[in-house]
């Protein structure tokens, strides 16, 4: 790990000036509140440090059988890093990173159907977890949000462009249409009168935050992603107040659009 970090320092920058917050160092992700919730979802740490970070670090002990790709926790914080807008890279070891990316040098039709099959494996319900409990309470918070099924997809594509870049692949033109059939489905989710207003909030949330993450800047889709991002923060405004961090985060990402 510490080696992936030290390589992955950017160019111009050293390991002197450059801060790596860690979440197995920095949260108990255990602890429970006296209310019954776990206090790493109450006080919204996982919020807090990704505010500050240039890029939410993804550390692959090799790159086609990753174990984070497996854990409840590391799935949950790639849906964070999608709603705060944060990009997220892929790291490894020097030797295992210059391996994978000779390999797809060499080969890269064959390195693209691996990452297909690699990213293909993620799926929050056969994700584990420490303890039973924390994965229940995971799985919950994620259902009352995204749902499960779009969490899996969005985190497959995530995971798929960071997987690209780290081989330095190119893009092959399919992204931004390649989850429309879902945003459709959770557009209509939302719009369900049985929908309640959070939840639909959050869905709309996370496929705008999607929209633009897969498209070009000034693109037509990244317009439509940025005007229901607006829309998903007029609601969040009438529903929580304009106190809400759910509004000020969805202000945020308004203002960098």
């Amino acid at each position: 790990l510490v080696q992936a970090i030290l390589h992955a320092v950017p160019e111009g920058r050293t390991p002197e000036d450059t801060f790596i917050w860690a979440d197995i160092f920095c949260v108990n992700q255990h602890l429970r509140s006296p209310y019954g919730g776990l206090l790493a979802f109450a006080f919204e740490p996982l919020r807090n440090a990704m505010l500050e970070c240039e890029a939410v670090l993804l550390f692959f002990e090799t790159w086609d059988d990753p174990a984070p790709l497996g854990r409840v926790w590391c799935l949950d914080e790639l849906r964070n890093a999608l709603l705060l807008g944060k990009e997220v890279r892929i790291i490894m070891p020097p030797q295992a990173l210059d391996s994978f990316r000779q390999a797809a040098s060499e080969d890269p039709a064959a390195v693209l159907e691996d990452i297909r099959r690699v990213v293909g494996r993620i799926d929050i319900e056969q994700a584990s977890a420490s303890f039973r409990i924390d994965r229940e309470f995971v799985l919950k918070v994620v259902e009352e949000t995204l749902g499960k099924t779009a969490l899996n997809s969005f985190c497959r594509e995530i995971v798929r462009g960071a997987l690209m870049d780290a081989a330095g692949l190119p893009e092959v033109g399919e992204r931004e249409h390649s989850v429309d059939g879902l945003f459709a489905d959770l557009l209509a989710k939302a719009a369900r009168p049985e929908t309640k207003v959070p939840q639909s909030i959050e869905i709309k949330r996370g496929v705008s935050m999607m929209m633009m993450r897969l498209s070009q800047k000034g693109s037509e889709r990244y317009a439509q992603g940025a005007s229901l991002l607006r829309e998903a923060a007029e609601m969040a405004l009438r529903f929580y107040g304009e106190r809400s961090l759910v509004l000020a985060d969805m202000e945020r990402s308004l203002a960098e659009c």
